[in-house]
């Protein structure tokens, strides 16, 4: 939905920070595609070399989105 994938890259920038969520060193796209996100000049998010966050993303949400469902929640 809307704000979804700004809420999710800095779900993602938080975990990492935190080290709750660690990305492999030699990951070196995925890390240059989180220190690389940004806003244009009117605000918008800038899609561009956002494949690896993406799919990152994705499976996140996918993965927690299931664990609801089995638990009930």
């Amino acid at each position: 939905g809307k704000g979804s994938v700004e809420a999710g890259i800095v779900q993602l920038q938080g975990a990492m920070h935190l080290e709750d969520f660690k990305v492999a060193r030699h990951c070196s796209q995925l890390h240059y595609e989180m220190g690389n996100y940004r806003r244009d000049e009117a605000g918008a998010i800038v899609k561009a070399d956002d494949h690896h966050i993406d799919a990152l993303r994705m499976a996140i949400y996918s993965t927690i989105r299931k664990r609801r469902v089995l638990e009930g929640a």
